[in-house]
């Protein structure tokens, strides 16, 4: 679930990537970006740059 959202605020360009981690419960951008990097195999900036 938290990997559909997180997808969904990646394609909002307005929100921050501190932003979608306060968002989706993490208390640090740095757990987001683990937890999305084993999720989809890139980091969020790289995936969010590619859609």
């Amino acid at each position: 679930m938290r990997y559909a959202l997180a997808r969904d605020y990646l394609r909002q360009r307005s929100l921050s990537l501190a932003d979608i981690a306060f968002l989706l419960g993490y208390q640090e951008q740095s757990a987001f970006t683990h937890a999305f990097k084993e999720w989809s195999g890139v980091n969020p900036g790289a995936w969010r740059d590619r859609d």
